[in-house]
C-alpha cells in the first residue's frame, strides 16, 4: 500500500431508478451523479417532503422511483438495502435470505443482495424511557 493512503476500505453502493416515460427525455441528459449512490433519505424540505422512494433530483418534480431504498443507520455505521415494495409486488418476487425468487418462473432467482458489511459496535447500549 502506498504510504499516501491513509486508510482502505471496501464500498458498496446501488443506485437504481425505475423512470417516467414522460420524464425520459429529462433523465437521459443526466449522468450517474444524479442518480446517486448515497443512502436515501425522507422528511420534511422546505419546498414539500421528501420520499425515500421517489426519484428526483433536489427541489424538483419527481423523475421516478428508487428500485432499491438504501436506509443508513448513524448511530451504528450500518446501510440496510430495501428492495421497493412495488418492484416485490409486481414481479410476485418471495424472499429467502439475502435472495428474492419469482415462483410463477420455476422459483428463478430475481434479485439478490451482495455481502454487505456488518453494523460497528455500539460504544454502549441503552434502552430510553418514553
Amino acid at each position: 500500500m502506498s504510504s499516501d493512503v491513509i486508510e482502505a476500505e471496501i464500498f458498496v453502493g446501488t443506485g437504481t431508478a425505475a423512470v417516467f416515460l414522460s420524464e425520459e427525455p429529462d433523465v437521459d441528459k443526466m449522468g450517474w451523479e444524479e442518480l446517486g449512490i448515497q443512502p436515501h433519505r425522507s422528511g420534511p424540505e422546505n419546498w414539500g417532503y421528501h420520499e425515500a422512494d421517489v426519484f428526483r433530483t433536489w427541489k424538483e418534480k419527481p423523475l421516478g422511483i428508487n428500485l432499491v431504498i438504501a436506509q443508513y443507520i448513524d448511530e451504528v455505521r450500518l446501510e440496510i438495502w430495501h428492495l421497493h415494495p412495488d418492484l416485490v409486488v409486481g414481479l410476485g418476487l418471495v424472499q429467502e435470505g439475502d435472495s428474492w425468487f419469482r415462483p410463477q418462473e420455476g422459483w428463478i432467482e430475481g434479485a439478490v443482495w451482495p455481502e454487505m458489511p456488518k453494523a460497528a459496535p455500539p460504544a454502549s447500549r441503552y434502552a430510553p424511557s418514553f
